[in-house]
């Protein structure tokens, strides 16, 4: 549902919330759920902020049940981009959690009041942190690894942590319970987690094409990127030759004649952009 639009930013409300925020005032506890939904959108808007300094423009921000989430238009540039981006919103949890801290060191009086607050923005950044996908920390992972291994790669291995954490808190979940101890985050983020990162999974055929898009934007916005040439004959498919580019270098192909000579070359925005016009069974001559 739109609720309005800032800028170029279109501001949306996920009918669920009304719904949880109907439930909380029937059992008492919306004041815990106003608290939990201001650190989690403080979260989120620190996210767009970060984005927004780097250049990148914020589609849509959307209010949801349990907080909100910042869409950005297209992808980070680079893993540096992506780190600075996704370390954004544990970094502002911290930063509350501080300033609460400190205030109830000078004014003891609002320990009571605002206890919760600095409990739940502790565990928001603290549970971001794990190094698994969808997670902050799965993202920052992620951006480290592509320095070294191919993004496809990065993304397979956070991913498959972030389904490991998710397994870990729903078997934490299932024995508390059996000990008569119902603990409701874990069964909440357990599924969520799990989702996320079998969705991360889901998404691996096109992480190759999203690493090109990046490098491109990365030269668009004035980054320095690490190069490397290829040879691949003329009669190489698109596809073949997508297949052949490095996660982390810019890639420069060389195209081969049949007697092994160069007849031209293409970069991996021309190769893209033959992509995007005669598909991925074109040969690399036709792209020329």
């Amino acid at each position: 549902m739109r609720l309005c639009r800032i800028g170029l930013t279109e501001v949306k409300v996920h009918p669920g919330l009304f719904v949880v925020l109907a439930g909380a005032i029937i059992l008492g506890v919306w004041r815990e759920l106003l608290q939990a939904f201001l650190a989690l959108s403080m979260h989120e808007a620190f996210h767009a902020v970060a984005a927004h300094t780097l250049g990148y423009e914020i589609d849509t921000i959307e209010l949801l049940p349990f907080g909100g989430v910042a869409r950005m238009r297209g992808q980070a540039a680079s893993p540096r981009a992506a780190f600075i981006i996704a370390i954004a919103g544990p970094l502002c949890n911290f930063i509350l959690a501080g300033g609460i801290a400190v205030a109830v060191h000078y004014a003891p009086m609002l320990q009571a009041p605002l206890s919760y607050f600095l409990t739940i923005n502790l565990a928001l950044a603290l549970f971001n942190l794990l190094p698994a996908l969808p997670l902050d920390g799965g993202c920052m992972l992620r951006a480290i690894l592509m320095r070294a291994i191919r993004p496809r790669a990065a993304t397979l291995v956070t991913a498959w942590i972030g389904a490991g954490c998710a397994l870990a808190l729903l078997g934490a979940g299932v024995y508390m319970a059996m000990r008569r101890v119902v603990n409701p985050f874990l069964i909440i983020m357990a599924p969520f987690l799990l989702l996320g990162a079998l969705r991360e999974l889901r998404r691996l055929p096109e992480v190759r094409l999203q690493a090109m898009l990046r490098r491109r934007d990365a030269l668009r916005h004035g980054e320095t990127l690490r190069a490397r040439t290829v040879a691949l004959r003329a009669g190489c498919s698109a596809g073949e030759a997508l297949r052949a580019l490095s996660g982390s270098r810019y890639t420069v192909i060389m195209v081969l004649g049949d007697d092994l000579s160069m007849i031209g070359q293409l970069d991996e925005t021309s190769l893209l952009n033959g992509i995007a016009r005669h598909g991925h069974d074109a040969a690399l001559g036709k792209l020329l």
